[in-house]
């Protein structure tokens, strides 16, 4: 998957929480699990930057376009279609 970010919680981790900007929405990656996030533009690229709160065990995601874009969330490698009901 072009522009994604994966976040892989281990058997024997802690549960991460992932934070996704602006929305402030939050995802948790039980042991595990992981979650993937896309993004796709018009222009093709999608950066992102991260924040972590080691004490917390969390993550917080933002993304960065000049451009429109769209967020593909994935749960384990299946797509979300219903991501936004955590909003």
């Amino acid at each position: 998957m072009r522009n994604a970010i994966t976040f892989a919680c281990g058997k024997d981790d802690k549960l991460l929480e992932v934070q996704l900007e602006p929305e402030a929405l939050i995802f948790r990656v039980p042991p595990g699990n992981e979650i993937t996030f896309t993004g796709e533009s018009d222009a093709g690229s999608v950066e992102w930057s991260m924040q972590f709160y080691q004490a917390e065990n969390l993550v917080q995601l933002c993304p960065a376009s000049k451009e429109f874009f769209d967020i593909a969330i994935y749960e384990n490698g299946v797509l979300l279609d219903d991501w936004w009901k955590y909003m």
